[in-house]
C-alpha cells in the first residue's frame, strides 16, 4: 500500500518539476534549465565511475576518464554561457562515448541526457 501511495505523489510531482516556475526571471529559467541537466549529466559521470570500479570493471578507464573529462567542461560551459550551450553539449556527449566498448551500457543515459536538451528552449 505504501508503495502505491508513493508511486502516486511521484507521478504527482514530478511533473512539476520539469520546468521553471511561471514567475522566474528570463534568467533565473536558463539556470534551472542549465541545473537539470548538469543533475542528468551526474548521472552518466556516476555510472561510468562506478562502473570502473566494479570488480572486474564494466567500464574502462579510458571511457570513464573522456566521461569525466567531458562532465567537467560541460559544467563549466552551462555556468560560463548561460545560453547556446545546447548544441555543444549535445555533440560533446556524442564524442566522449564514441567509439567505447561500453556503448550499449551508456545508450540510456545519453538518451536520456539528449531528450532532456531537446526539451529545453
Amino acid at each position: 500500500m505504501r508503495t502505491i501511495l508513493l508511486l502516486l505523489a511521484l507521478s504527482i510531482v514530478a511533473p512539476a518539476c520539469q520546468y521553471a516556475p511561471p514567475a522566474a526571471s528570463p534568467r533565473a529559467t536558463i539556470a534551472f534549465q542549465g541545473t537539470r541537466v548538469i543533475k542528468a549529466l551526474d548521472l552518466i559521470r556516476d555510472f561510468a565511475i562506478d562502473g570502473n570500479a566494479q570488480t572486474p570493471p564494466i567500464v574502462l578507464t579510458a571511457t570513464t576518464r573522456k566521461i569525466v573529462t567531458y562532465h567537467r567542461a560541460a559544467i563549466i560551459l552551462v555556468h560560463d554561457i548561460p545560453s547556446g550551450w545546447k548544441q555543444t553539449l549535445s555533440d560533446g556527449l556524442d564524442e566522449a562515448v564514441k567509439g567505447a566498448p561500453e556503448g550499449q551500457k551508456l545508450a540510456p543515459y545519453v538518451r536520456i541526457i539528449k531528450a532532456l536538451l531537446q526539451e529545453i528552449n
